[in-house]
């Protein structure tokens, strides 16, 4: 090989490696994800009511940011005034729509009481309205059940903050039971639920004594998820920046570290604030997307080889894919 060529080989080499850097460092996520192969398991919260309005637009631009699950509020079809058979069609219509993106769409409940004896009666009416679905529609079901029930945010959590917590893992574990039959059935339904990442603290939500363990909510939430295929525990990881102190993965490494140690088979999604909750160091709202898919791309870096981790929720949908770049 005479010098000129190995010059040139050098300078195409070197080339090679600049344009690599540079996409690195300056594309969207998406572009980053494809050149490495390993791309985050994205799912985002849904919370407008379930219509056709607008939603092929949500659809091609969760497609276009590489969101693979939705979280949508299913509450407004539990009203008894409504058409079962009208509101069948129209969440097999858009099932099918979803599975034209590749996006599968699980059934969202939320509100800080469910969780209470009497009241968490929704949840199951929910879930039997889940079912009669997907009986009649086997080719366009509804794949999962996300719960948000921030119990500890109800307004006299205070007064009985023991109570309130036992009555959450009471609920919790009795209706995974009800879900791991359902899977019996449907095996790859999923429930996902969603705790705050000072779950694992005895703090502002105490340790109690549960089925003869006084354990954090963490570590009691942990055990019921361990045993339930395809499902996952949701930790909101609000932080605004990735890695380092104070940050996404800092918050949640205790989480992790017990999974590691006690609960092999639980996985883990992270969930990421993007709507305007008066902290900037909480949530992403004021930021481009680019600057938010840095900051999830160093978080899946960070985890990726972590067993019990299986990607980012984004809260929500509408501020996220309507971002500029």
């Amino acid at each position: 090989m005479n010098n000129t060529i190995r010059q040139n080989m050098t300078r195409l080499l070197s080339l090679v490696m600049l344009t690599s850097l540079l996409i690195t460092s300056v594309l969207p996520i998406t572009s980053v994800e494809a050149a490495n192969f390993t791309p985050i398991k994205k799912s985002a919260y849904y919370w407008k009511n379930f219509t056709l309005t607008n939603f092929q637009d949500r659809l091609a631009k969760s497609k276009d940011q590489g969101i693979k699950v939705l979280y949508v509020n299913i509450e407004f079809f539990l009203n008894p005034w409504l058409d079962q058979r009208k509101s069948f069609a129209q969440i097999n219509n858009m099932i099918n729509m979803a599975k034209d993106y590749g996006i599968s769409i699980h059934a969202m409940m939320g509100n800080t009481t469910w969780s209470d004896p009497f009241t968490d009666e929704i949840i199951y009416r929910a879930f039997a309205f889940i079912k009669k679905y997907n009986d009649t529609n086997p080719f366009a079901i509804i794949e999962g059940y996300h719960l948000n029930i921030e119990f500890y945010n109800k307004p006299n959590y205070n007064d009985s903050r023991h109570y309130f917590t036992q009555n959450f893992i009471k609920f919790s574990e009795n209706f995974a039971a009800e879900v791991k039959a359902y899977q019996y059935y449907v095996p790859q339904f999923s429930l996902s639920t969603t705790i705050p990442h000072f779950a694992d603290y005895d703090r502002y939500i105490p340790a109690v004594d549960y089925n003869g363990y006084k354990q954090t909510l963490f570590d009691h939430m942990a055990k019921i998820f361990n045993n339930l295929p395809n499902s996952n525990l949701i930790i909101m990881a609000y932080r605004s920046k990735g890695v380092g102190e104070d940050t996404i993965t800092d918050i949640v490494k205790n989480e992790f570290d017990i999974a590691k140690n006690r609960f092999p088979n639980l996985k883990i999604i992270l969930a990421v604030e993007t709507i305007d909750i008066g902290d900037r160091n909480v949530s992403f709202y004021g930021k481009s997307r680019r600057e938010i898919d840095r900051e999830l791309l160093k978080v899946h870096y960070d985890l990726k080889s972590v067993k019990a981790y299986n990607g980012i929720a984004i809260h929500v949908l509408d501020t996220y894919v309507d971002l500029n770049d």
